[in-house]
C-alpha cells in the first residue's frame, strides 16, 4: 500500500511555485504591455494559419475579462494538479508534463478546430486568443494524477471504480447544465455508478479488516474522500465553464472543439508521460 510523504522541502516547493507563476505573470505582461503588432502575430487565424500563431495564441487574450476568467481556472486546475503530485511524490513528473502540454497542446487544438469548424461551418472565419485549450489539458493531467493517487494508495481497481465514477458524474453533471435530459436517466446512471462503486469500495475494507488496523484504514479512507470530492468538484466547474451550454453566447465563441482536445492531449500526455516520468509504474 502507498504511504503519503508528508516532508515539504519549503525550497523545492517554492521554486515549484514560482514556475506555475511563470505563466500568469508572463500572459498578463503581454496582455498589458505588448504592442498591438505583437499581439497580432501571436493570434491564430484560421484564413491565414501562421507557425507563431499555432505556438502562440494560447500567450493571448480577447479582453482583459478573458484573460482573468482564463488566469482564475488555471491557478485552480494547476494547483489542485501540483498538490496531488506532491502527495504521490511524482513532482519531476507534473513538470516535464506541464512543459510538454504547453508545447503539444496549442498547435494540436488550432489544427483540430480549424478541421471541426471548417468540416461544419466551412464560411466561418476566427481569430483563436486565450490559454483556455492548457487548462482543459490541465485538466486531464489532474484527472490521471488523481488515477495515479488511487492506484498509489489502494490498486488498479479502486482506480477504475472510484475514477470512473467521479468521470461518469462530471459527464451527467454537464449534461444537466448544457442539455436537457430527464431526471429519471440522470439518477439512473448516478444510482447505478454510485451502487457498483460502495460495493467495491465496502468489499476492499472488509477484505482488509484482518490485515490493516481501523486506525491505519480510516484516515486513509478520509484523505481520499476528500481529494475525491475535491478533483469530482473542479472537473465538474470546470468542465461547465469550458464547454458552455451556447458557444457562441457572447463576443466570442467559446471553442469547445479546442477543449475537448486540450483535455484529451492532456490525459493523453498524463498517461503516456507515465510510463518515463515517474518513479513508479500506475497501470
Amino acid at each position: 500500500m502507498g504511504t503519503i510523504d508528508r516532508h515539504v522541502d519549503f525550497t523545492i516547493l517554492g521554486l515549484d511555485v514560482a514556475g506555475l507563476l511563470v505563466i500568469p505573470l508572463t500572459l498578463s505582461l503581454i496582455h498589458f504591455a505588448g504592442s498591438e503588432a505583437l499581439l497580432a502575430s501571436l493570434t491564430h487565424s484560421a484564413d491565414a494559419t501562421t507557425l507563431q500563431g499555432l505556438f502562440g495564441h494560447w500567450a493571448v487574450h480577447h479582453s482583459t475579462a478573458h484573460l482573468v476568467e482564463n488566469l482564475v481556472g488555471y491557478g485552480l486546475v494547476a494547483g489542485v494538479a501540483y498538490g496531488i503530485a506532491w502527495l504521490i511524490r511524482e513532482r519531476w513528473w507534473f513538470r516535464l508534463s506541464g512543459v510538454a502540454i504547453l508545447l503539444v497542446v496549442p498547435p494540436g487544438s488550432a489544427l483540430v478546430s480549424d478541421l471541426a469548424f471548417g468540416w461544419l461551418s466551412p464560411s466561418l472565419s476566427y481569430a483563436a486568443r486565450g490559454v483556455s485549450a492548457v487548462v482543459a489539458a490541465m485538466l486531464g493531467l489532474l484527472y490521471v494524477l488523481f488515477l495515479g493517487f488511487l492506484h498509489r494508495e489502494f490498486d488498479r481497481r479502486v482506480a477504475i471504480s472510484v475514477g470512473g465514477n467521479v468521470l461518469i458524474g462530471t459527464l451527467v453533471g454537464l449534461l444537466w447544465v448544457v442539455g436537457d435530459p430527464p431526471w429519471t436517466t440522470v439518477i439512473g446512471i448516478l444510482g447505478a455508478g454510485v451502487a457498483v462503486l460502495l460495493f467495491d469500495v465496502g468489499s476492499r475494507i472488509r477484505s482488509e479488516q484482518d490485515r490493516q488496523r481501523p486506525v491505519d484504514r480510516w484516515p486513509r479512507a478520509g484523505t481520499t474522500a476528500l481529494l475525491t470530492t475535491v478533483v469530482g468538484t473542479v472537473l465538474l466547474t470546470s468542465a461547465i465553464a469550458l464547454v458552455p451550454a451556447d458557444p457562441f453566447a457572447g463576443p466570442a465563441i467559446s471553442n469547445v472543439y479546442a477543449h475537448v482536445t486540450g483535455f484529451g492531449l492532456g490525459g493523453t500526455i498524463g498517461g503516456w508521460g507515465h510510463r518515463y516520468w515517474t518513479a513508479r509504474s500506475w497501470f
